[in-house]
């Protein structure tokens, strides 16, 4: 992904996080981000569009997440109650993902204050 445009910010809670957009109504983000949605509601924004809106949403798969440093599944995928108004992210194919030069991934989130 070559812009920012697909990045979400999630909140749950105290916890903010970041995540992409993957279809109009599904976003990826952390486990670790959404472990209070029993008790909280998970919205979605996308900045940073001109009018940051928060839209609502709910966990559909969780990777199993329990909080060790050394466990695994820190993944989860939220079902968002209406479409994102920007569009989803642009993966390459799978067989396509390895190349000369190799590519490196990066990720980040949201510092304090944004």
């Amino acid at each position: 992904m070559n812009s920012a445009r697909r990045n979400a910010r999630i909140e749950c809670g105290r916890q903010i996080g970041a995540g992409f957009l993957v279809t109009g109504r599904k976003a990826v983000t952390c486990a670790h981000v959404i472990a209070d949605s029993g008790a909280a509601p998970v919205t979605v924004t996308f900045p940073p569009a001109t009018v940051a809106v928060a839209v609502p949403a709910r966990v559909v798969s969780h990777g199993g997440w329990g909080g060790r440093p050394t466990g695994s599944g820190d993944l989860a995928a939220l079902g968002l109650d209406e479409d994102a108004p920007v569009a989803p992210a642009d993966f390459v194919p799978a067989d396509a993902a390895f190349g000369e030069p190799s590519r490196k991934p990066v990720a980040y989130g949201f510092p304090r204050g944004c």
